[in-house]
């Protein structure tokens, strides 16, 4: 099974993220929404400080930490990691449902959400986007 790598970034320098694999993405996007203090593989934040979650491609590829992308890497990445799209958007949508519904014991638990509120979540979201498209 092909591993994922996200970074939680809390600060503004370039080393300034823990890297995280995909199981504890709901646990970092609780702590991102939340405020919440959360331990990982990795170490701990607390989600005050998180700035972004996002893909860590530079990990995902094999790359040492600190390692400078090209142009090149991005066609690469590009090609080998599009699957990672949608991943972080979709586990935000996962952790605000379960904040919603006063179901937080579940995060980090492998909690599945059920196929008419996940297609329910994704179409209110893209009417949103949409919405803002428009007063933009």
């Amino acid at each position: 099974m092909k591993k994922y790598y996200f970074q939680v970034k809390y600060g503004f320098n370039a080393d300034d993220y823990l890297s995280i694999e995909y199981h504890e993405l709901e646990k970092a996007t609780f702590a991102h929404l939340t405020g919440a203090v959360v331990a990982f593989d990795s170490g701990s934040v607390s989600g005050k400080n998180i700035i972004v979650i996002k893909e860590d491609f530079v990990r995902a590829m094999g790359w040492n930490k600190g390692y400078q992308l090209t142009p090149e890497d991005n066609a690469e990445i590009e090609i080998k990691c599009k699957d990672y799209k949608g991943l972080v958007a979709s586990m935000k949508e996962k952790v605000q449902y379960l904040i919603n519904t006063n179901q937080t014991n579940l995060i980090g638990k492998g909690f599945e959400m059920p196929k008419q509120v996940e297609n329910s979540v994704s179409e209110m979201t893209k009417s949103l986007a949409e919405k803002m498209k428009l007063s933009a």
